[in-house]
């Protein structure tokens, strides 16, 4: 178990997001602090992204499921 995780830029990437964050939940020791970033104001139109991105956050969905979560 760890004190702390650090996951930037990368939910957005993964199509099984919620059982990600799970794991990431699951990493963590009691008490343990997850950082995270996902992108707000990104341009998810260029070609390059398009076969690997699959979410984009707001502020609503990010509360909603981290808070589904970690409560």
């Amino acid at each position: 178990a760890f004190d702390c995780v650090v996951c930037t830029q990368t939910l957005q990437l993964i199509y099984d997001v919620h059982t990600a964050v799970a794991q990431l939940h699951r990493a963590l020791a009691p008490g343990g602090v997850l950082l995270a970033t996902i992108p707000g104001l990104s341009q998810i139109d260029d070609p390059g992204w398009m076969e690997s991105w699959y979410w984009a956050f707001t502020q609503h969905s990010a509360r909603r499921l981290f808070g589904d979560i970690f409560g």
